[in-house]
């Protein structure tokens, strides 16, 4: 079973992950490398023949996802799935399963906010953009970043509706931001899927993603820059790149050896 996370980004997506990894055997990751963003999300969503470099990372992703997972079974919360390498994992695996994690927009798009006054640019190299050819909602023209983040929300609803209709309504399962601390609905997701997990009656606690801000003060400075463009698509400069492949074996190790735990407490 390979699971797979549909959202739009700053919606709980990386809180998802560490459940799994805390209340399953399911190696669970939430953006690991290749993460198939910036020049491959362009590509992807484009009418235009992809460049080697493109390519070579869908390959190196189908087979990050087949050596990654362990008796048949991976998890991944990133929200490339659904912007970029979905037509990957169909492709090559046929017991793909896909969560739809949503949130209300304006919600999504305060919260990219907050993280753009934590992160250098380019604030893009994540994001679809609304003129690009493949959409379901495309647009005339380009959006500002905050219109596009709106935008991208629903864009993301609608590539989902578009699996869920192709898949056995038991291989889809939407979940609400707002019960991401609902036992019941985690139970009733473990249900759905038959997956073996761990008894609870609490979550436990995990690592969250949240950015703590005063609510007034994100959304006067989204107000204030909303007709700001944000910045182009770029591929990662090899300095960055290396430092970040340095971080993401690190996480794989520990998720590996977690998984590995929670396998023989489940036997």
């Amino acid at each position: 079973m390979k699971i797979f996370v549909c959202n739009s980004g700053r919606c709980g997506s990386f809180f998802m992950s560490e459940i799994f990894r805390k209340l399953t055997a399911f190696p669970s990751f939430h953006e690991p490398m290749p993460r198939c963003d910036g020049e491959t999300l362009r590509a992807a969503n484009n009418k235009e023949e992809l460049s080697e470099y493109v390519m070579d990372e869908f390959s190196a992703k189908r087979v990050q996802i087949g050596r990654d997972s362990r008796d048949g079974n991976y998890f991944e919360s990133s929200q490339m799935f659904i912007k970029s390498f979905d037509e990957v994992a169909f492709n090559f695996f046929d017991d793909v399963y896909v969560i739809y994690l949503y949130r209300n927009p304006i919600e999504v798009a305060l919260s990219w906010c907050k993280k753009r006054s934590t992160q250098e640019p380019p604030y893009n190299s994540w994001h679809l953009q609304s003129h690009w050819d493949n959409n379901i909602l495309k647009t005339r023209g380009k959006l500002s970043y905050y219109q596009n983040c709106l935008w991208e929300c629903l864009e993301i609803r609608e590539r989902f509706l578009r699996l869920y209709w192709d898949m056995p309504p038991s291989r889809t399962f939407e979940f609400d931001f707002k019960k991401l601390n609902n036992v019941r609905e985690w139970k009733e997701l473990f249900r759905q899927f038959e997956i073996k997990h761990k008894s609870f009656d609490t979550l436990p606690k995990v690592a969250k993603n949240a950015i703590p801000e005063d609510r007034q003060k994100t959304f006067d400075r989204m107000m204030a820059d909303w007709d700001e463009p944000g910045n182009v698509c770029q591929v990662n400069e090899d300095g960055y790149e290396k430092w970040d492949r340095l971080i993401d074996t690190g996480q794989r190790i520990m998720i590996q050896n977690e998984r590995r735990l929670n396998a023989h407490a489940l036997r």
